[in-house]
């Protein structure tokens, strides 16, 4: 292609920061000599004159020649502009004052020699003896090239919890696959390009998804919910707020809303809103919808009118699932129907049953929080339930008659772990209302007097309530954010 070696790296390492951004339009900064276009006599001119500028590839949606070729042409346009300080970059950007224009360094070196503290060490002139050499970055994440002249030596520079050795493997394994790609694929998608070394990928294919877990042969998650039903129908499913209700019980007001949700056109692959405060109701309505066949976008009642409006319109429910004193503060125009739980259409509705659907149809819409911009939902489908339930049911610690806390917002997937592992489990669901969640005296006393024996929380209830001196309960699972807690986890995630 008549492209230097610098070009392919660059394309490179655009496919490595996609990969670990998560996102295909990726910007980085690229180091640049800023002699070539200063001046007559720049050459003779001591001290650096390097200079930083931003580089930004899409990976999605262009082969890999068609990337070699577009980052090639990028390059020779920024050697135009090298002198240009990045300050005038991010001015004529789009990108507010604020916020950098890149936070990942790439600096492809000429005749560099790799030093042991990272440092790019060219010859040195007669007489002239190295004593000392290190490199600092202000960047997260830097990554240098060093072209040896027969050879290439990757440094990577990594704010912890950044795994430095490990980009340099992704790296070097993106180059690999890309020249391959050039060489018999050109036409293949640079999106398409591994960067996972076998080690790494074996370790994501198979040693954290290993399939070891047994999987039930269910159509769906309400089958694992009917075989308590049956087993054990006047055992308790769910408790909140001083209101409880046996298996029997949920499955059969579950049933008669379900129903009632068929009859306005809920089936498979229906969504339904549900806009609830923390109660029964909302184990109920959830189940109804299963039930129904359709899938379910919890919305909090509390939530500004606005955001309630933006989630409901976006997942576009066929219904709405609420009661009769939150009903009025739904947002206007929604031109679906609207199910109250308490109305005694409902309560005296004929039970039906279930609707089975197989394991690929939707069963929830969870959104983000929309901190980012706009709330951006993502539907789960009944499968991926079901797979929850097999694989977390034994470290939740669930089974019959254990109790188990229900503390994380219905709008979170964290709940749907309580939820579908405790009900499909035979265990009982223990919902925290609004005030005992705000309040650790009376959440403590749930926990004592309900019986809990498990709890699934956010790191942060750690800082105000020491599990260790609650009676009863045995088993905690962490999962969100860091735990900064003395003692506790420090590597955050999923339970």
């Amino acid at each position: 292609l008549g492209v230097s070696p610098a070009t392919l790296f660059h394309v490179a390492y655009a496919r490595v920061l996609a990969s670990l951004a998560g996102r295909s339009d990726v910007v980085f900064g690229t180091l640049l000599l800023g002699r070539m276009n200063a001046g007559v006599g720049a050459e003779r001119i001591p001290g650096p004159f390097i200079n930083t500028l931003p580089v930004r590839m899409d990976v999605a949606d262009t082969d890999v020649v068609g990337a070699v070729r577009a980052m090639q042409a990028q390059l020779a346009g920024l050697l135009v502009h090298e002198h240009a300080p990045l300050a005038l970059a991010q001015k004529v950007s789009a990108v507010s004052a604020s916020a950098p224009l890149f936070t990942s360094l790439f600096n492809y070196r000429h005749g560099g020699q790799s030093a042991g503290g990272g440092a790019s060490v060219r010859g040195g002139a007669a007489g002239v003896e190295l004593l000392f050499a290190q490199e600092r970055t202000n960047y997260p994440l830097a990554v240098a090239v060093d072209d040896l002249g027969v050879g290439f030596a990757v440094v990577v520079d990594a704010v912890a919890p950044g795994d430095a050795g490990l980009v340099c493997e992704l790296v070097e394994m993106a180059v690999g696959e890309l020249v391959g790609a050039l060489e018999v694929a050109p036409g293949a998608a640079l999106g398409g390009v591994g960067v996972l070394p076998l080690s790494v990928r074996e370790q994501v294919v198979d040693g954290w998804n290993s399939g070891a877990v047994s999987v039930p042969e269910v159509s769906s998650w309400v089958g694992l919910f009917e075989r308590w039903v049956v087993r054990d129908p006047g055992a308790v499913a769910v408790v909140c707020g001083g209101e409880s209700l046996s298996y029997g019980e949920l499955d059969e007001r579950s049933g008669r809303l379900a129903g009632v949700l068929a009859g306005v056109g809920v089936g498979l692959e229906s969504v339904v809103g549900v806009v609830l405060g923390r109660s029964v109701d909302v184990v109920v309505a959830l189940v109804g919808v299963w039930k129904a066949g359709g899938a379910y976008v919890f919305v909090d009642p509390s939530y500004p009118v606005e955001r309630v409006g933006v989630v409901l319109a976006e997942a576009g429910p066929v219904c709405v699932v609420t009661d009769g004193g939150l009903a009025g503060g739904l947002p206007g125009g929604l031109g679906v129907p609207v199910v109250c739980v308490d109305d005694p259409v409902v309560e005296s509705a004929a039970v039906v049953r279930p609707v089975l659907g197989d394991l690929g149809v939707a069963a929830y819409v969870m959104f983000t929080s929309g901190s980012s911009g706009v709330p951006k939902g993502v539907v789960v489908s009944q499968g991926a339930v079901v797979g929850l339930v097999a694989a977390l049911g034994p470290v939740l610690g669930a089974g019959p008659g254990v109790g188990v806390l229900q503390f994380a917002s219905f709008g979170f997937d964290g709940s749907v772990l309580d939820v579908a592992v405790v009900l499909a489990s035979g265990g009982c669901l223990v919902v925290a209302s609004e005030a005992e969640r705000a309040d650790v005296g009376l959440l403590t006393d749930l926990v004592v007097r309900e019986g809990v024996e498990v709890a699934s929380v956010v790191p942060s209830l750690l800082g105000v309530v020491d599990p260790a001196g609650v009676p009863g309960l045995g088993r905690v699972l962490v999962g969100g954010p860091a735990c900064s807690a003395p003692g506790s986890p420090t590597r955050s995630g999923s339970p």
